[in-house]
């Protein structure tokens, strides 16, 4: 049952993941040809280069953010790297999809900002044709839809983020208690510590030892409390009736005919 309910949530991490990188290759592939056609307009005024820069700026910092998070993302989810500071590479790229969410709804806004100037670019002349500026737009509308697959992204890999690691019912570890493969990273006097084996409980337990017994002088076994007639302990003898002779607590005492 664990072992299906961890292949479940490593399958629906992987494929949100699959969906937001073939969207993301999309992206990249729209936003360098928007970046060529933005490029190759001279724009005029006083504030031109600002403006000009300001849109290549937009697109090309959005190419670098989605094809970073392309190549972290993947080896940290694999969990087979960077030792032990697993957690911290885990939520560093947890945030890095955030805050590649948020980058990109602002460089959708500014490249929507100037709509207009892009429109009059293939209607009052002929810098642009009008699969320039439907380019232009996809770029647009890819922007806004990464956005949101950074946050499903997000919200994924804080509900699956035990479902990660070598096997598919390996929870995720970055320490060597629990996970024997990295026993050996930390080190005392240049030597690895060897793995904590596992304790299993033994069932059925043992049985108890038996309980030792008391013997008396006469190696018999003693009784308590003594039978009637016997004596208790007293008057200086070993145990017996009235203290004189030997034997067992209990045992009649058998009158002699020096005493009478």
């Amino acid at each position: 049952m664990g072992c299906k309910e961890s292949c479940g949530g490593k399958q629906i991490l992987w494929g949100v993941w699959f969906f937001h990188a073939a969207c993301s290759a999309v992206y990249i592939a729209i936003a360098i040809v928007t970046a060529i056609n933005i490029d190759k307009v001279n724009f005029v005024g006083p504030d031109a280069d600002v403006y000009k820069t300001g849109l290549l700026a937009a697109v090309v910092m959005g190419i670098l953010v989605v094809c970073l998070f392309l190549i972290l993302s993947p080896v940290v989810m694999l969990g087979r790297v960077f030792g032990n500071q697993m957690e911290l590479s885990y939520g560093f790229t947890l945030g890095f999809a955030f805050g590649d969410a948020i980058f990109m709804i602002l460089s959708g806004l500014v490249l929507q900002a100037s709509n207009s100037s892009a429109k009059r670019l293939y209607t009052e002349s002929t810098i642009w044709t009008q699969s320039d500026y439907d380019t232009f737009m996809t770029t647009i509308a890819f922007s806004y839809m990464l956005s949101g697959t950074f946050v499903i992204l997000c919200v994924c890999m804080i509900i699956f983020r035990h479902r990660l690691g070598g096997s598919s019912g390996e929870p995720y570890h970055s320490g060597a208690v629990g996970n024997p493969s990295k026993a050996g990273s930390a080190s005392v006097g240049g030597g690895g510590l060897p793995p904590i084996p596992a304790s299993e409980p033994i069932w059925p337990p043992p049985p108890a030892p038996p309980a030792p017994s008391v013997t008396g002088g006469s190696n018999l076994q003693s009784s308590w409390p003594p039978a009637s007639g016997g004596g208790a302990p007293g008057g200086g003898g070993a145990p017996g009736g009235g203290g004189g002779g030997g034997g067992a607590w209990g045992a009649p005492r058998r009158a002699d005919s020096d005493e009478l």
